[in-house]
């Protein structure tokens, strides 16, 4: 091959590079966009959780039983064993002590719920009020003028959160927004909601999406089982490198992890879809429990291809598998049928987002990586790292315990590009050693002529 022929066949492989930088920068943007200061409240004071919906609010309060005590000479039991008992004084309590206003001025108060809970390992009295727009819309920012325990304990403090707002572009299922901290000396909280609208809350969940599949390390670690195998081809019961020129395996690599991840993402999107709107249900641990199986069973199809020509599919059924779980996330969300729509929507593009970053992100490497001999040793040391994971996955979901495996994963999660930049490295480490040596006569999977038939040179 000559010097300019070997500059054509590496040029799409730079152009691709070059649009790999572009997508982890929108990806990046994507899910940190609008990203507020989210951090818990520290133990013996007060959480306020406000979501926002088109015509009320809710306010979450959670109130320590002790420190309730402390401010109204009250006798609760220190255990909580009596807050539901109690319902009515705590409600009587809190409705005194508590405003809520949006533009138009006063709101309805009303308390829905009391329940004992245990929040920072203490005994702590979970409120719910519901602040109720006459005209039925929430216009504008909204005001809290708080006093609950804070007007008579000096020392006392009040963390509120806002945890969604449609239409202000808030809506998270893990750590909520900080807003404030209230004492006796700074009792209102306000929430601003700047201009927002429809469109505002269509764009937090696209960013709930990706952020889902960026903090998700048994969905990513997934799909990078699936891609490991994308440059090579099936010959009876062996991956091999495929034959022909960087471009021509650049591209078969890149359509086959197209397929996969349209499948995967039509497959996440019914049972999303199928869950999130309450046509079906499972229990979440058989859930989780198929989403470890199918992290074992990508692996096993990474060290051999135990799938063939069925991997389209299988992507589809996996990826109900973990749509099912997604739908955890929009459920908790409790938004009413016409948001909900939406949200399913944006949602699923977040993830197809994130998913094609994860491929544009790796593809070039691997392609690059695959036409190496050492190739063969990493495919089957991460594809076992892979296997175990998710064997630790299963066995922790069955036990009712957090993974063995979890402190190394949440690790990751959290230094994703110095993650993504070891992975980077040691795929340029493999790719340095001896060529696969290119046949002059085709391969042919399983001896017949299929789409997988490797191009001869």
């Amino acid at each position: 091959m000559t010097a300019s022929t070997t500059g054509a066949a590496h040029r799409p492989l730079r152009g691709t590079m070059r649009g790999l930088a572009a997508l982890v920068l929108a990806a990046a943007a994507v899910v940190g966009l609008g990203a507020g200061a989210a951090e818990a409240h520290p133990a013996e004071t007060t959480a306020v959780l406000v979501s926002i919906d088109e015509g009320s609010v809710e306010l979450e309060l959670q109130v320590p039983v002790r420190q309730y005590n402390a401010a109204t000479s009250s006798d609760l039991d220190v255990d909580g064993a009596d807050v539901e008992a109690r319902a009515d004084e705590l409600a009587a309590y809190v409705l005194d002590r508590l405003e809520v206003a949006d533009a138009d001025g006063a709101l309805d108060l009303s308390v829905s719920a009391v329940a004992e809970t245990t929040v920072n390992d203490l005994p702590t009295a979970d409120i719910v009020v519901i602040a109720t727009a006459a005209d039925g819309s929430v216009d504008g920012d909204v005001a809290i003028e708080y006093g609950v325990l804070i007007d008579t304990l000096a020392t006392h403090e009040v963390y509120v959160s806002l945890v969604s707002d449609w239409e202000g572009g808030t809506l998270t299922d893990e750590e909520p927004e900080l807003v404030t901290v209230l004492d006796w000396e700074h009792t209102t909280a306000q929430v601003s909601r700047d201009d927002g609208g429809w469109a505002e809350g269509l764009w937090a969940t696209v960013r709930l999406g990706a952020s889902h599949i960026a903090a998700g390390p048994d969905h990513v670690l997934f799909l990078v089982l699936l891609l490991l195998p994308a440059p090579l081809v099936a010959v009876g019961r062996r991956w091999v490198p495929r034959q022909g020129t960087l471009r021509e395996t650049a591209g078969a690599a890149a359509r086959r992890a197209a397929t996969l991840v349209t499948s995967f993402t039509a497959g996440h999107t019914i049972s999303l879809a199928l869950v999130s709107l309450g046509l079906i249900s499972l229990p979440t641990v058989v859930t989780e429990s198929l989403v470890a199986l199918s992290v074992v069973a990508a692996a096993a199809h990474a060290m051999v291809p135990a799938l063939r020509r069925g991997e389209a599919w299988t992507a589809g059924l996996f990826g109900i598998v973990h749509g099912t779980a997604f739908a955890t996330t929009l459920v908790a969300l409790d938004l009413p049928l016409g948001r909900l729509v939406a949200a399913i929507v944006g949602f699923n593009v977040g993830v197809e987002l994130a998913q094609l970053v994860v491929v544009a992100a790796l593809l070039p490497a691997l392609v690059w990586a695959a036409r190496s001999r050492w190739f063969a040793g990493l495919r089957w040391a991460a594809a076992a790292a892979g296997a175990v994971a998710g064997a630790a996955w299963l066995v922790g979901v069955v036990r009712g315990e957090a993974s063995v495996l979890g402190a190394a994963f949440d690790a990751i999660i959290a230094h994703p590009w110095q993650a993504y930049a070891v992975a980077l490295a040691t795929l340029a480490v493999v790719s340095v050693g001896p060529r696969v040596r290119q046949s002059s006569s085709p391969v042919r999977e399983a001896s017949r002529p299929t789409a997988e038939t490797v191009v001869a040179r």
